[in-house]
């Protein structure tokens, strides 16, 4: 018989129990936490997006997949291979140059849209049509919570997650009726490599992946992730005061 506290865990939980997820940035600290998170959920098939030269998963927890999504080319060749059997993709891969807009070679921030905005919305494209053939798939998008509010000391960064929110938000108005549900996920400043110089509160990134687990389960839409839940019910009601607050930092 079950006890109480084991019975809708493990109902719940067995729901991702055989489907194959696709995540990008795999081997950074919340694509790892993600790997660790769904493997936990017993997903029948991890597949971990890796760049070249980074460190391979230890068999048997993730098969990792070598690829730039920044290529086009090389991406469609991945969802030829892998778009049929992906039930959720998960799109983590992400860079932050931490610039601010004046002062700061274009490149930075044209790097930070290529990877975070065009790059997501080059292995959407590739990868929807599968889901919409089969009627059914998850595509979930690591955001920021600066995709709402500017933090001006990598405004480029902020600008180029607010375009992937927009994104976001127009994908559900465009294939939610194929069947496919589109996540998306608002954490603050997590404890990860990128993150290490800022003296700042961070979450861990196990946090970070549990919450997109729930999220999944519950079905949510939007997921704010720890403090990020607080930092936005503020923005929405006085907007310009967070604005100014942020400002004061740059100071």
């Amino acid at each position: 018989m079950q006890t109480h506290s084991e019975g809708p865990v493990a109902i719940s939980r067995s729901r991702l129990a055989g489907k194959h997820v696709l995540i990008t940035g795999a081997t950074g600290g919340i694509g790892r936490a993600l790997v660790a998170a769904f493997s936990d959920a017993q997903a029948r098939t991890i597949t971990g997006v890796v760049s070249k030269g980074d460190a391979r998963f230890a068999e048997g927890i993730v098969r990792p997949e070598t690829l730039d999504i920044t290529d086009e080319d090389a991406v469609a060749a991945a969802a030829g291979r892998l778009g049929p059997d992906v039930d959720i993709l998960i799109n983590n891969a992400g860079v932050n140059g931490n610039a601010r807009f004046v002062g700061t070679e274009e490149d930075v921030a044209r790097h930070e849209m290529e990877v975070n905005y065009f790059g997501t919305l080059r292995m959407i494209r590739a990868f929807v049509p599968f889901m919409q053939r089969r009627g059914s798939g998850t595509i979930v998008n690591i955001m920021s919570i600066g995709s709402h509010m500017c933090y001006p000391t990598m405004g480029s960064y902020c600008a180029s997650k607010a375009a992937l929110h927009a994104l976001t938000q127009a994908l559900r108005a465009e294939i939610s009726r194929f069947g496919i549900k589109i996540v998306g996920v608002f954490p603050p400043a997590v404890d990860t490599q990128m993150t290490s110089h800022l003296s700042i509160p961070k979450i861990p990134p196990a946090q970070v992946a549990a919450e997109v687990v729930t999220g999944i389960l519950e079905g949510r839409d939007d997921i704010f992730v720890g403090e990020a839940s607080k930092l936005y019910d503020e923005f929405r009601r006085d907007p310009k005061l967070v604005e100014q607050k942020l400002a004061a930092r740059i100071a």
